[in-house]
């Protein structure tokens, strides 16, 4: 079994970030005139402390992968599922910059009786990553046109072909 863990540096960045937006957001709730301000500023702080309350939650978090299993363990609860039972994968890219050269994929994987979603901010993502792939395809599963297109850049295919898509894939980002 390998225990994975968010990288530091996505967690530090994005605390960064909630803080920032926290401090902006609280000085115009500070320096406020009138009721609309005001509300945006509460609102605004709301969203941040939320965004660093949610930071917190995936920093504590810890996947444990195995030859037969993806675990998740967090403040807010656990999560199981067997490879064998996979019956959903999903991945998508978000871009982060208009010409696509930054952003993250996030991974949805599905049983019949649990979800589970872990983001490429995960080190060892690759390695869950290359277990779904496996598992899918030992599993006969069908894979969305968007999800893959996103294995063949992400470079899963490892030299295989791809996987079968549920809907014509013409070769372009959908």
């Amino acid at each position: 079994m390998t225990v994975l863990h968010r990288s530091t540096g996505a967690i530090l960045s994005d605390l960064a970030r909630a803080i920032a937006g926290g401090a902006v957001c609280g000085a115009v709730l500070v320096l406020a005139t009138g009721p609309v301000l005001t509300a945006l500023g509460a609102l605004g702080s709301a969203v941040f402390l939320w965004f660093a309350a949610s930071t917190v939650v995936r920093g504590m978090a810890v996947v444990e992968l195995s030859d037969g299993a993806l675990a998740s363990r967090s403040p807010l609860g656990s999560r199981h599922l067997d490879w064998d039972d996979l019956s959903g994968l999903r991945l998508r890219y978000f871009a982060t910059r208009r010409d696509g050269a930054r952003g993250w994929y996030s991974l949805k994987l599905a049983t019949p009786s649990a979800r589970l979603t872990v983001d490429s901010e995960l080190d060892g993502f690759a390695d869950v990553l290359a277990r779904a792939r496996e598992a899918a395809e030992d599993n006969g599963l069908a894979l969305d046109s968007t999800t893959a297109f996103n294995l063949q850049q992400w470079g899963g295919a490892g030299g295989r072909a791809p996987f079968r898509a549920t809907v014509p894939f013409l070769g372009s980002r959908p």
